[in-house]
């Protein structure tokens, strides 16, 4: 058994300030360092990327934003190969697979028929399963 040491970093000073109205689903990719999120409440919904690794130029994160063509509710990554650089993810009406990089949305299933409900979250099961 190896053992890990974990340093711990008091709250109190914020390393960033996310302009987000409904920050929604935040994933954090140890790989390159990235804070993902979405906003589905925004007028139009966005999906948020922050790099948490700082340049020598910067002392700030650089958040990239992307407007979204329908509002998605939860995200989370896509572990295959041929999925790579996407999302799996619930959009107002379904299941869908989400571009992070152009925020292209490809409707996969819908699941939700009328305007009284839609999806609001999700998560993947121990099997992988969405």
């Amino acid at each position: 058994m190896t053992s890990t040491t974990v340093s711990l970093h008091p709250f109190h000073t914020p390393i960033f300030h996310a302009q987000t109205w409904s920050g929604e689903s935040p994933l954090y990719r140890e790989s390159d360092n990235t804070l993902h999120w979405v906003d589905p409440l925004s007028v139009p919904p966005e999906l948020h990327n922050l790099s948490l690794s700082t340049s020598s130029s910067s002392k700030d994160p650089a958040e990239r934003v992307l407007t979204l063509e329908t509002p998605v509710s939860v995200i989370r990554f896509c572990k295959e190969k041929q999925y790579e650089g996407k999302y799996i993810c619930g959009y107002l009406k379904g299941v869908g697979i989400l571009d992070e990089i152009s925020g292209k949305l490809e409707k996969v299933k819908e699941i939700i028929d009328g305007d009284e409900r839609r999806v609001n979250d999700g998560g993947i099961d121990a099997k992988g399963r969405f």
